[in-house]
């Protein structure tokens, strides 16, 4: 989904790497998950490893219907690093390709580059689809919060930004909340400033922030989309 240039841990690609010495790994079988909503998927993604070591490229198209029967389609050679989010949010979710979110991140990172479709219909379907993939209601909410609030725009408007600035505290009371606050609303999400965040959560200890190793005012970055959005796979 959007792809920030930022180097990565990459543990889980160590992991995946280095039992086989493979360049590219391939996600051909697909595994039973539970699934949420009337929604539906065209499968499981089969995607190559890219030998930038951050990326991956899908080697077939990749469709989700959502509730509306809406098509959402990945094409061949989509560019996707996975989940696109702050990397302040990364302590707190867990890193790229390790939830059942990537199927979703997929469609999110492609629709976000060619940027058919509003911002807003966007970032909702990367939810929807979550949820249908069976992503844990708080987690999904969490990453729809972090691509509502730090996720691109479009059109851009020179000149004018409008995006709240949030702190890494503020990431984390978010978490916390949310993950006490499962049923929270999506609009409730989109209404969120530190304000409101500091009120809802007061004491957030500084612990807590260490313990994720985050500052409790570093401001979070906006996260812009990348191009290409395509590149063709190897094979």
């Amino acid at each position: 989904m959007l792809r920030p240039r930022i180097p990565f841990a990459v543990a889980i690609v160590s992991l995946l790497f280095g039992a086989t010495g493979c360049q590219h790994f391939l996600h051909t079988a697909p595994v039973p998950i539970p699934i949420t909503s009337p929604s539906t998927f065209s499968g499981v993604p089969r995607t190559e490893w890219l030998l930038d070591g951050r990326n991956m490229v899908a080697l077939e198209p990749f469709t989700y219907w959502d509730a509306a029967n809406v098509n959402w389609t990945a094409p061949r050679g989509t560019v996707t690093d996975g989940a696109s989010i702050p990397k302040a949010f990364w302590s707190l979710i867990g890193g790229p390709y390790e939830g059942v979110y990537r199927d979703a991140a997929l469609l999110h990172d492609y629709q976000c580059c060619a940027k058919q479709r509003p911002w807003r219909a966007v970032h909702r379907m990367f939810y929807e689809a979550m949820m249908a993939r069976g992503e844990a209601p708080w987690r999904a909410k969490l990453m729809y919060f972090a691509v509502y609030h730090f996720g691109p725009r479009w059109p851009e408007q020179p000149g004018v930004m409008g995006f709240t600035e949030f702190t890494e505290r503020d990431a984390a009371a978010a978490a916390e909340y949310l993950k006490s606050n499962p049923e929270t609303a999506l609009e409730e999400i989109e209404q969120l400033t530190p304000a409101r965040l500091r009120t809802l959560v007061p004491n957030l200890a500084a612990e807590r922030l260490t313990t994720f190793g985050l500052t409790a005012d570093r401001v979070i970055p906006r996260i812009v989309s990348a191009e290409p959005c395509l590149m063709e796979p190897s094979h």
